[in-house]
């Protein structure tokens, strides 16, 4: 059912958990409410996605030195695993667990996961994640098998969030000093920032990647290099000043 979710998502200590279950977890490492239309169970990703949406465009509830990004790798990361481990049929990301049965709610488990991961992140917006989360379930039949893909969603959903809690996403943004030399970065229109955003970025600990610059490319020639002389055309900078004084930019 889930199958093409699994094949699209997030590619992007052992533990024991009591609560009805137990599984063996091993890992590398007051809004209103918002009512909306009842969906099928293969849609809880989709769903859960535009939640996240809703609340990454909501004025003040994104931190401003953390990208919004890592949070739909985390929250898709936890849906992955959560639904990986009932179905078997792929290579976990992070969390792998033992014992699961597989009759468990893929469904139920996807939920879990996404609202486990929006809550722990995003605290403000409980009450609203926790009527979508209980409109998602109203969806899935009651029984063993949703009680189950509850416990694991929430299982794996903690795994991730514990995996990135020291991500370095938190450190306060590099401050950047302008250089004037010709080539050096300066702050483009239309806003001109004073800063440019997120210079801590590249300290986080990716997704996927060993290493943030593990295909980054080189930096262009130097401007008096041979190359860019030879890239450039003798004629071309006269024509560029008289364009430049002709539109008065």
């Amino acid at each position: 059912m889930l199958n093409r979710y699994l094949r699209l998502a997030f590619l992007g200590s052992a533990v024991l958990l009591q609560v009805g279950a137990s599984y063996t977890v091993s890992a590398k490492t007051t809004h209103q409410v918002r009512k909306t239309p009842p969906l099928s169970n293969s849609t809880q990703f989709v769903q859960w996605n535009r939640e996240l949406l809703v609340i990454v465009r909501t004025p003040g509830a994104q931190s401003a030195t953390v990208h919004p990004t890592r949070s739909f790798a985390i929250m898709h990361a936890a849906i992955y695993d959560a639904v990986n481990a009932i179905d078997r049929k792929h290579r976990p990301y992070l969390v792998r667990l033992s014992g699961v049965p597989r009759d468990a709610s893929q469904e139920a488990a996807a939920a879990a996961a996404a609202h486990e991961v929006l809550v722990a992140l995003y605290p403000a917006f409980k009450t609203t994640l926790d009527a979508q989360l209980e409109q998602s379930l109203a969806q899935i039949p009651d029984g063993n098998g949703k009680a189950e893909g509850i416990l694991i969603g929430q299982s794996v959903a903690d795994r991730i969030l514990a995996a990135r809690s020291n991500d370095g996403s938190n450190a306060p943004p590099i401050p950047y000093i302008f250089e004037t030399a010709p080539g050096d970065y300066q702050s483009t229109p239309p806003n001109f920032a004073p800063q440019p955003q997120f210079t801590n970025w590249s300290h986080v600990t990716p997704f996927a990647l060993e290493r943030a610059n593990q295909f980054r490319p080189g930096p262009p020639p130097m401007l008096a290099s041979d190359c860019v002389r030879r890239c450039i055309q003798p004629d071309q900078i006269p024509r560029n000043r008289q364009q430049h004084d002709r539109d008065g930019r």
